[in-house]
């Protein structure tokens, strides 16, 4: 019994197999050919098949072989087509296992974790979300750094104008508040003695 033991966990150590694509974060859509991607070691099967099943049989009643002696050594992902009559039902708790044939079906060298099944439009709305959100971050991100450069420009501007130079008309002003020589008390006695001299000239003459 116990070597039998060992042997078993020397054949699960053994085996590799890791199925990357579907998983719990990105699952399928019922409409059109899905991808599955694994993982290999050079000690594990060469062929395998590839089986969908699900705990919940109201959506899956039966599990659906969906490729037969598929090369492991080759590439590490394998589009699907749709089985006939479709994919099943949308929903959850759908895996993929890795069987080692389309008649061994019980003799599984790796399991996915549960992924969903979701209709094409809720799938598409899905990724339409993602990518505008994508898009509306880096039309802020371009907004944000278009005004930073608009702000530099504009105060590179006003430092870096010149410095108005005095004109003709700048020369020649006036101060409205300086006194006139010929305004105020000061101006009218300066020119009340020049009016005295004239009168004495003007009746000097006539005598």
């Amino acid at each position: 019994m116990y070597p039998l033991a060992v042997l078993a966990l020397l054949a699960s150590s053994a085996a590799g197999f890791l199925v990357a694509h579907p998983n719990q974060r990105q699952g399928w859509s019922n409409n059109g050919a899905q991808v599955v991607t694994w993982e290999r070691v050079s000690t594990d099967p060469e062929i395998f098949a590839i089986l969908l099943t699900n705990v919940n049989r109201d959506l899956l009643p039966i599990d659906i072989v969906l490729a037969r002696s598929v090369d492991a050594t080759g590439d590490s992902s394998l589009s699907i087509d749709p089985p006939t009559g479709g994919w099943p039902t949308p929903g959850g708790s759908y895996r993929i296992n890795l069987v080692r044939s389309d008649r061994e079906l019980n003799t599984i060298y790796a399991q996915s974790n549960e992924f969903n099944i979701t209709a094409a439009n809720d799938h598409e709305a899905e990724s339409t979300t993602a990518r505008s959100s994508h898009s509306d971050s880096l039309g802020v991100h371009a907004a944000t750094r278009s005004a930073a450069r608009n702000s530099g420009s504009s105060t590179v501007g006003v430092a870096g104008a010149p410095t108005p130079q005095a004109g003709a008309d700048d020369a020649f002003d006036v101060d409205p508040n300086m006194s006139s020589p010929f305004s105020g008390s000061t101006g009218h006695k300066a020119f009340m003695p020049s009016l005295i001299g004239i009168a004495l000239m003007l009746a000097y003459a006539l005598f």
